[in-house]
């Protein structure tokens, strides 16, 4: 049994130009329907008559997402929300996308989440220095550090905030790595066991709406430590 095998990217419609590989691949389809699922949440509300599981799930994404916003970065929040709604939506039906039997999915590889942490990252640099100038720089000197020590603080502060989308891609990349793992073990013994088939079947179906828990908490870890990025360089804390 392979365990790996269900990570493997495969191209779907090869695409070579000028020597690039531009490949249509799994990958490729799974962030088109998680973006696709998003889009459709979005606007699918606009033409319903009547209130029903769209217009609730819409609400309590909102509703969850804006509290996070407002309690990190306060009168600022509304101008991020929208985004914070996308990040957690796009992440969690990645993660969640990959439960479906003969699916992929695109957040077990650190490539597609550390593009992801890098638009929180680019937005933190443009929101830090759009609204501070050159006192974005004061975030990486803490105050009440003595002098003769700044230079050295600095630096370390430095290296941390550049670090932190590769912290943010891998986290969501082992946690979603070990789980499937996990799942895939569950369902071999369930092939092999014959009779007490039934046994692990049990702990697979546990281990599904475990994963399900997960892929929500991952998503929501994701955008909670988008706010803190945010915050630090809004308030400079």
């Amino acid at each position: 049994m392979e365990l790996m095998n269900q990570f493997k990217i495969v191209a779907i419609l090869p695409i070579k130009f000028f020597g690039l590989d531009l490949s249509f691949t799994n990958a490729s389809l799974f962030m088109m329907l998680a973006s696709v699922i998003f889009i459709a949440l979005a606007f699918a509300q606009k033409y319903l008559i009547l209130p029903g599981f769209i217009q609730f799930a819409n609400e309590r994404i909102y509703t969850f997402i804006n509290d996070i916003s407002i309690h990190y970065l306060g009168k600022e929040s509304d101008r991020y929300t929208p985004f914070l709604i996308a990040l957690f939506v796009f992440v969690l039906f990645g993660n969640l996308l990959g439960l479906v039997p003969h699916s992929f999915t695109f957040t077990s590889h650190l490539s597609a989440n550390l593009v992801i942490a890098l638009s929180v990252f680019g937005l933190s640099i443009f929101v830090g220095y759009k609204k501070h100038g050159t006192r974005f720089l004061r975030l990486f000197v803490p105050s009440g550090v003595p002098t003769v020590i700044k230079p050295l603080i600095f630096v370390i502060e430095l290296a941390l905030f550049f670090i932190k989308p590769l912290v943010m891609a891998l986290r969501l990349s082992v946690n979603m790595i070990a789980g499937h793992v996990v799942l895939k073990v569950i369902l071999g013994y369930a092939v092999t066991l014959l009779y007490l088939k039934f046994i692990p079947i049990v702990g697979y179906a546990t281990m599904i709406l475990f994963e399900m828990a997960v892929a929500f908490f991952q998503a929501y870890i994701f955008v909670l430590l988008s706010c803190i990025s945010l915050k630090d360089v809004l308030y400079l804390h």
